[in-house]
């Protein structure tokens, strides 16, 4: 199957066509599509499979009632085992990046900390993940917004 700029969706499938690939990549958010981007660089064959749909930035009205049912899995309606939190993320192509609208920004240190300090989670300190930030932040053209676009709802 070639490389195209439109994602292959189930509708597309016709019940014959086999898709082999070396590494199978479940969602693509920022993690899965990531980890699919570099091993597709290392020349290994790869499929991403993600559950939501695909919904070009075209679609998208900017009405909530709408954009609940396109990008927000269980219409932002779950919650956490016990009830008491409810969890929002993106069930579609691009995942929880969807849904945040693209914002980007580094781990803060004291998160890695909390990591390290709680789960024993080592070699993620902020030395040794600057360059791999700076790497993902320049393939995906990150930038902080300037200040013109800056207020009270996004800060």
């Amino acid at each position: 199957m070639a490389t195209t700029n439109k994602p292959y969706e189930y509708t597309d499938y016709d019940g014959v066509e086999t898709i082999n690939a070396e590494v199978c990549v479940i969602g693509s958010g920022c993690g899965g599509a990531t980890l699919a981007y570099k091993l597709a660089e290392a020349g290994i064959d790869t499929v991403i499979v993600e559950k939501g749909g695909y919904y070009p930035s075209s679609t998208f009205d900017n009405r909530e009632l709408n954009q609940a049912g396109k990008v927000d899995a269980e219409r932002n309606l779950t919650t956490s085992t016990d009830g008491s939190t409810f969890l929002t993320y993106g069930e579609l192509v691009g995942g929880t990046s969807v849904h945040y609208w693209a914002d980007s920004y580094r781990t803060p240190d004291d998160r890695l900390q909390l990591w390290q300090d709680h789960y024993g989670m080592t070699g993620h300190d902020r030395a040794r993940l600057a360059p791999i930030f700076a790497d993902i932040e320049r393939r995906l053209h990150i930038a902080e917004m300037p200040p013109f676009y800056h207020n009270r709802m996004n800060e």
